[in-house]
């Protein structure tokens, strides 16, 4: 099996930045997700990932790969780590700025 990793790459990086747009068109700033809206982010993804690889199908010099869509959905779930990972940053950078004016 030849892995075209460059073109893996690709559609990682397109997905991470596909769910951190979900995410920032769905989640308010400066508040955390919750679960609910972390798998509604995730199923998304996952679905647009799969629309994508079967429309390929019917693309010339295309084709469907379910190493793509694994990669793809790879990339959603990095990006709600790093939306979550930023998320509890900011909102501690946040609090401990209250903690310190009313101090």
């Amino acid at each position: 099996m030849n892995i075209d990793f460059g073109d893996k790459l690709l559609h990682f990086l397109a997905f991470a930045i596909y769910g951190l747009s979900l995410q920032i068109a769905i989640v308010p700033a400066c508040k955390s997700q919750n679960r609910l809206q972390k798998i509604l982010i995730l199923i998304s993804g996952a679905i647009f990932a799969m629309s994508d690889e079967i429309h390929q199908m019917f693309v010339p010099g295309r084709s469907a790969d379910i190493l793509d869509w694994i990669v793809d959905v790879g990339g959603v779930t990095v990006s709600l780590l790093f939306f979550n990972s930023i998320s509890k940053l900011t909102h501690s950078i946040l609090n401990n700025k209250k903690i310190k004016k009313n101090s």
